[in-house]
């Protein structure tokens, strides 16, 4: 499955769990922003080639850039 939807899966399910709009858009921007990273640093377009590596990278990235790490929706 793409990593594109697969969020969208994410997001609509949050949706009906009836999430706030806020909510929604910040777990979409946060798991969009590590799957943007994932896609161009290691050319991973779907879920099942992504590996813990790969999120632990992102993570660095994170670190390095002083970014606040979210966990939620992962």
């Amino acid at each position: 499955m793409l990593l594109k939807d697969i969020l969208e899966e994410f997001i609509l399910e949050l949706e009906i769990q009836n999430y706030s709009p806020r909510t929604l858009k910040s777990y979409r921007n946060n798991n969009l922003l590590m799957f943007t990273f994932i896609e161009k640093e290691f050319g991973i377009k779907e879920i099942e080639e992504g590996k813990p590596i790969h999120i632990k990278a992102y993570i660095k990235f994170l670190q390095r850039n002083k970014r606040k790490i979210i966990f939620d929706g992962l």
